[in-house]
């Protein structure tokens, strides 16, 4: 048996009228309806919190790989472009690249 069925029953037992009963009843499952919504309104805020930490984490725990694998490829790439960009001009750019990525993160 449901809580607003039985309220309903121990009100009519208590002779309350009909229509007041039934006003009790309706009340007691809009609130709970309500409060059911704000709950699970809070979980899933809650769960979209822990997701948004977890994805921030894992963005900027994967920064300092991908960096790494910029400088490898600028590295490799190097002996190619030495006449174009000497290994200082290759160096102030990861340094550049370095900074800007640390201020975005």
């Amino acid at each position: 048996m449901n809580t607003p069925l039985a309220l309903y029953k121990a009100l009519k037992s208590m002779n309350v009228p009909e229509d007041m009963a039934k006003a009790v009843q309706t009340a007691w499952e809009s609130d709970l309806e309500k409060l059911t919504l704000k709950s699970e309104t809070k979980l899933i805020e809650a769960n979209t919190q822990t997701q948004i930490k977890e994805m921030e984490v894992k963005i900027t725990s994967s920064i300092p790989g991908h960096l790494d694998k910029l400088w490898s490829s600028l590295f490799k790439m190097q002996t190619k472009i030495d006449i174009l960009f000497p290994p200082v001009v290759l160096l102030i750019i990861f340094i550049c690249t370095y900074s800007l990525f640390k201020q975005l993160f």
